[in-house]
């Protein structure tokens, strides 16, 4: 009989590029419930002065590739690492990303 396998877990990137997709209510209901759960696993932020996370630095990017675009990045640093993850083509918007 086949064993049934575990369904994979979704990466950080994946993740955020379904949450570029989100309304702005959907976004900000995520952030809560992701701040809420932070807190249920006791762990603490530490926070600048303007209350943003210190060992977080992100970004919305928009750039032109090859003459074709503008396309749309979520830039941060992590680990010593600036990591980028597309997130689609940029339309023109009325609200600011």
């Amino acid at each position: 009989m086949p064993r049934n396998p575990r369904p994979r877990k979704p990466t950080v990137p994946q993740l955020l590029k379904s949450a570029a997709l989100l309304s702005d209510a959907e976004l900000r209901s995520l952030i809560s419930g992701l701040a809420a759960m932070e807190c249920e696993r006791g762990k603490e932020v530490d926070r600048d002065e303007h209350g943003k996370p210190l060992d977080q630095e992100g970004h919305i990017e928009k750039r032109m590739v090859n003459g074709c675009g503008p396309y749309k990045y979520l830039r941060w640093w992590e680990g010593g690492k600036h990591r980028a993850v597309y997130l689609g083509k940029a339309d023109d918007e009325k609200r600011s990303v």
